[in-house]
Parts: structure tokens; sequence; C-alpha cells
């Protein structure tokens, strides 16, 4: 297998940002925002289940911003034992025809794509690391060349989590073609949005990722990229050396409807808000690190291989904080629970505009302090009026009373609004406290400070 050179690399970012000019109107310039289906069908989400979902997200979330619907997991495999991976004659992935019935006829998303464009939203897929095994035993074609899959896969470089997938080889002249050809087909169904598994963290394949993000230029479509899964030490460094390439990765294992999960993301996120990488330069914008989907309202459960069948167990404080944690650290919003049970207290975490001016247009965010052994957290940003956004935490197991210090921010008085409420809490000099209940938070902003 060849090694990318760093002249390589830094010539395919060069090819990359020359074509981000020139799709400059469709730059991405703050986090993403929208749905995905996985937190509540798992992979088993049918064509009919996901258009329910779009119908309800264009009327309520569309409004404020949820633009991406996002077909998570699995698309191209049979529902029916043995879970055939379809394929079509080039080796590329396409629907399952018994879920996806619009598909046939060489179809491919394409009708789903123009239902969801039709809506003002913007269509996502997800797809796996590089090219299947069903290829490989096709032996398919690589689309415009004399190649074919068994010339490019890297068959000793499997998915651990999926060994049905593989990466290609992209020194071979074969590999970067084979790339291409995936994205002119997504272009041609109307894809707006990827998300690549099984290429990040410890499942990292760096070459791959270059392929891919170069392809997506190629194609002549923009396209968000983003990776996953996270969750791994190792994630910052590559962050640090891709995120010209790519728009989101996901800094954290999937994070389901239980306090351990959501409390791990108070100890992942600081250090790449520290290493500015928050809003960093990304492929044709801005890249951000993600916390992964919020799985809130009616949803699944992890492993389950079942649509949705009950309510977040997270409390309402504990869902309260997750939305501002993802609010202030700028995180990719992508709400997983099934919309057509779309309820009124999820509705209005989901569309407060002052959290969501946070998530959109905030700078500078970071964590402040840390205090009580981890358990009261501070996290500041910037406000886009020149105000300063506090989120207290208090992630500890007791109610707790937490105080913020204007000495911090070097004023000694403030004029203090709480956001989520919407409602101005008065003048405070020298320190403000509120009661934060467990697993609570706190979200304010500062102004009139001297």
């Amino acid at each position: 297998r060849g090694i990318i050179t760093m002249k390589a690399y830094f010539t395919t970012f060069l090819l990359v940002s020359v074509f981000s000019t020139l799709l400059a109107a469709q730059s991405v310039l703050t986090p993403p925002r929208g749905w995905n289906s996985y937190d509540s069908f798992t992979w088993v989400i049918t064509e009919q289940e996901y258009l329910g979902n779009v119908d309800v997200q264009a009327k309520a979330l569309l409004p404020f911003g949820y633009e991406f619907a996002v077909i998570d997991y699995l698309w191209f495999q049979d529902l029916a034992p043995p879970n055939k991976i379809n394929i079509d004659s080039y080796g590329r992935a396409i629907p399952a025809p018994d879920r996806w019935t619009s598909s046939t006829q060489g179809r491919g998303f394409k009708p789903v794509g123009d239902y969801v464009h039709k809506l003002g939203l913007k269509f996502g897929i997800h797809i796996m690391r590089g090219i299947s095994q069903a290829a490989v035993d096709a032996n398919s074609p690589i689309l415009g060349t004399q190649y074919r899959a068994r010339d490019i896969a890297l068959t000793s470089e499997r998915c651990p989590w999926h060994p049905d997938w593989m990466s290609v080889n992209v020194s071979h002249p074969g590999g970067q073609a084979y790339f291409n050809s995936l994205f002119s087909l997504y272009a041609s169904w109307g894809v707006d949005f990827i998300k690549n598994d099984c290429i990040f963290a410890s499942n990292y394949v760096e070459d791959n990722i270059v392929a891919a993000s170069t392809a997506i230029t190629l194609c002549g479509r923009p396209m968000v990229y983003s990776l996953s899964p996270g969750g791994e030490p190792q994630e910052l460094g590559q962050a640090q050396k891709i995120h010209p390439l790519v728009n989101m990765y996901r800094v954290s294992g999937d994070d389901w409807d239980n306090w351990s999960d959501l409390k791990s993301h108070f100890d992942i996120i600081p250090p790449f808000a520290t290493a500015g990488l928050i809003g960093a330069s990304g492929k044709n914008g801005k890249s951000f690190p993600d916390l992964d989907m919020l799985p809130l309202g009616w949803i699944s459960s992890p492993s389950s291989n079942n649509g949705p069948f009950k309510n977040t167990s997270l409390t309402k404080d504990e869902q309260r904080t997750q939305v501002t944690l993802w609010s202030i650290a700028k995180s990719p919003l992508m709400f997983g629970g099934d919309m057509r049970r779309l309820d009124a207290w999820t509705l209005s975490l989901l569309t407060n505009p002052n959290v969501l001016e946070i998530d959109d247009s905030s700078s500078n965010n970071r964590q402040l302090w840390s205090k009580d052994n981890g358990d009261s957290r501070c996290w500041i940003a910037d406000g886009k009026s020149g105000e300063t956004i506090i989120a207290l935490f208090n992630i500890g197991d007791k109610s707790s009373i937490l105080t913020f210090s204007f000495s911090d921010i070097k004023k000694s008085t403030c004029l203090v609004k709480d956001l989520w409420e919407n409602v101005s809490l008065g003048s405070f000099t020298g320190t403000f406290s509120r009661p934060i209940p467990i697993h609570g938070t706190g979200l304010y902003s500062l102004t009139n400070c001297q």
C-alpha cells in the first residue's frame, strides 16, 4: 500500500481549495443542523417511514434551520435474511429494494432525493468505509477504467465492526477512480450530505478520507462531509490533520439516552476547543467537532434492530443540559427522534432561538473552569452582538449553587439574562449565583458589563 506524502496531501488540499472557491455559494459556515434516522430506526428504516419523518421536518424544524434529512446505516442491505448488500454493475451500493421501493429500475435514491428537495430540505446518506465484499465477490468493473474491484480492495483492512466493508488502495490508479464513480452516483441522486463511517478515530483511514473529499469536489455537487465514529484519544491529532478536508467529525462514541454517555462529553470536547478546532477551516468553509445525534423524543435503543418504541430515558434537566452543551460547543445539531411523534417539550428544546443563535453565531467557545472534582463546569463564548455567553453545568449527583465571578471576564457588574427562559434576571455585582439541579444547566448572557 502506498503512503501519502505530505506533498500529495497538500496537493489534494490545494485542489479542494480551488474547487471550493467555485462552490462558495454553498459554503459551510455554521454547524450543520438536521435529522438523522439512526436513534429512532437503527438500520431498519423504510422509505415510507423516512418520508413520513421528512414531511414533519419540513413543517416543524426546517424553519429553525434543521435542513438535512439523513438516512443512516445499511440502507443498501435487505431486511430479509441473509441481509444481502445490494450493488450495481460497478460495485457501488444501491438502496435495498425491499425497503426503498422507488429505487428499482436503476433509479437509486433519486426519487427520494427529489421528494426531499421539493420540501426545501437537503438529502443525506450514510456510507461505509471503502468498498464492499459484495463488489469484491463480483469483481465488479470500476467505471471508466480497465480495473476491477479486486485490484483495489484491501482485504486485510476491513472495518472491525462490519467486515463486509474494507479500505480501498488509493495508490492504485483504480482507487481514486472508484471514489469518483461513487460520488458521481451520489450527485446524480441529489445527495447533499455524506456521513462516512468506520473511517475515523480507531478506524482511521486517512488516504481514503482524502480520496473521498477529492471525489466530492470533482463530482460538481456541494456535499457536507462528515466522519464517524469517534471516542478515541488519537482523534484530536487526526482532526488537526484532516479538518480542512471535512465539515464535521465525531469526537465521541455512539451517544444514547443515558447519563453516562452524556456526561462523558464534558471531558471529550474541551481539548478540541483548546486546540482551536471549533469552527476551524473545513471543506468549502468550516469544520466542527461532532458530539453525535440528540437522542431525544421517541427513539429506539442501541443494537435493538428495531424502530422507535420508547421515550428518551434522559430527564428533562439532562435533555436541556445536552442541548446546551452541544450549542455552546458549536456541535452540529442532528435530532434523532421519530418526528412523527414530535412532542411540544422536545420541539421547544430544539427550537429555542437564543440557544440556536449560540450554536450558529457565537465564537471563542471554550470551557472556562471545572470545579468540585469536575462536578461543576462553566463554558463561555462571545455572542454575535458583543455579549458574553456563559453556561453553568452541574454534572454531579446532588443539587448545587454555582457561582460565576465577573472578575473572570475582567468586569465587576453585568446585566444577566436567562437565555432558556428568555427573561432578564437583573444587574449583579461581583458574582452571579444560581441553583442548578442535578445533571442540570443554566444558560445566560452578560451585557452592559462594567
